[in-house]
């Protein structure tokens, strides 16, 4: 019987086997070879029931070989017996990409205390991830929005005549293009009634007459 397994089955009631189930995170064990020794329902439900036996990379990386950068938090924590963690992305059984962040820690050691088990506990952060990815989408596009309403904030010299802004790089642009490049303002022409009354004055006329 493998000596992990032995050491879950073995404990009155199976308390600390229903401990780990309890716990809402991915947990494995493995071995020194990072073979999979034991996982929790949850890991399995999400990585296949058949993932004992693999390696930790195989079943979570879909690799042939360690991972990168190498030595892994797994790899680490048998080296030096201390506690590891980090953020890395895994695959599920259906090939969908997850943001795990990882810990890693001796679970078991021989009578000379060399590790012989180390148990890697992965929380899903991928809402987090998102959130991230997105507050800073929204950082981005306000800080965008503040230079450009400190460009519109300033003293802008205008054409007295034709109403023509003058720009940053000397050029001078009708306001709509100004404000399009600048506040991403979009214009929808029309005329008002008093340049109409003047542009069409025989439809004003007619309407008089009517009257």
């Amino acid at each position: 019987m493998d000596h992990t397994n032995g050491m879950i089955e073995s404990e009155k009631d199976g308390t600390l086997a229903a401990m780990l189930q309890s716990i809402g995170d991915h947990i494995s064990i493995m071995d020194a070879d990072l073979n999979i020794v034991w996982a929790n329902d949850i890991a399995k439900k999400k990585f296949g029931k058949n993932i004992i036996g693999k390696k930790c990379y195989q079943a979570f990386h879909n690799r042939s070989k360690p991972c990168e950068p190498s030595p892994c938090i797994s790899k680490r924590a048998f080296a030096d017996g201390n506690i590891h963690e980090h953020n890395t992305e895994v695959i599920d059984k259906d090939g969908h990409t997850i943001c795990f962040h990882c810990t890693a820690n001796v679970a078991l050691r021989d009578e000379n205390g060399i590790p012989v088990r180390v148990i890697e506990i992965s929380r899903d952060i991928t809402e987090l991830k998102k959130a991230e990815v997105e507050k800073d989408r929204l950082i981005e596009e306000l800080r965008e929005a503040s230079e450009k309403i400190k460009a519109l904030n300033r003293l802008l010299p205008i054409c007295a005549c034709c109403k023509k802004i003058r720009n940053d790089q000397g050029y001078w642009q009708q306001v709509e293009v100004y404000l399009r490049d600048n506040a991403e303002i979009l214009f929808s022409h029309s005329i008002c009634p008093e340049c109409s009354e003047k542009l069409y004055p025989e439809f004003y006329n007619e309407s008089e007459i009517k009257k």
